[in-house]
């Protein structure tokens, strides 16, 4: 009957979020006479991915009182792009020595397709505690260290970067009663067991109490 013409229109439908939408593609035939059929094709699009991470750091052990490093994580996602990645830190214990802190991040793309990642920094305690300063020879009184194993008494003192530190002593009698001079051995161990190197304190004993006549 002779020749046939076609023609196309498209009309896009807007879906839920700027990445899922809907083509519509009407194709017309008309032949010489005007007689005239239409075909209409519908493509949807959608963005069910969520993005995808890079730079995503290994699970890590630190030193209690470490600093968590700084990472450089990113997330692309096939149909926004670069997309913002954000995280939330929350703090596990593991037992009374050791904790974890789980570094969740996220990136959610402009349909709300959410990617998560669990980073996991375990912290654990295995550095013994430090001396403090102190005057390695001392003069007390007798009254002033009835017992030299009683770490109250003429202190010394250690420090601990986690918790607290608690203090065993030998003592030795160097020589006399009161007057006399006593060699304190001192270990200082923090909450987790770790022990530090002993260190020596010598004490002599005066004595300033008069004497009581007995009559």
């Amino acid at each position: 009957c002779g020749d046939v013409s076609l023609s196309e229109e498209m009309t896009v439908v807007e879906g839920g979020c700027p990445n899922s939408y809907t083509i519509v593609r009407t194709f017309t035939a008309i032949d010489a006479c005007g007689n005239f059929t239409q075909e209409v094709q519908s493509v949807t699009v959608i963005d069910d991915d969520a993005p995808v991470f890079a730079g995503l750091p290994s699970d890590l052990t630190l030193e209690c009182g470490e600093e968590i490093p700084a990472t450089a994580v990113t997330a692309d996602d096939a149909c926004t792009g670069a997309i913002d990645v954000t995280f939330t830190d929350n703090e596990v214990t593991v037992d009374a020595c050791n904790y974890q802190v789980v570094r969740t991040f996220a990136a959610t793309d402009s349909c709300g397709n959410t990617a998560t990642h669990d980073w996991t920094i375990t912290f654990e305690d295995t550095t013994a505690p430090t001396w403090n300063a102190y005057d390695t020879y001392v003069n007390a009184a007798c009254e002033d260290l009835l017992d030299p194993e009683d770490p109250t008494l003429v202190p010394i003192s250690a420090e601990d970067i986690c918790g607290g530190v608690s203090y065993s002593i030998d003592a030795y009698q160097l020589s006399g009663g009161c007057p006399g001079t006593w060699m304190r051995i001192w270990t200082a161990t923090d909450e987790c067991g770790n022990a530090s190197e002993t260190t020596e304190q010598y004490v002599q004993l005066y004595d300033n109490v008069k004497p009581v006549p007995v009559i």
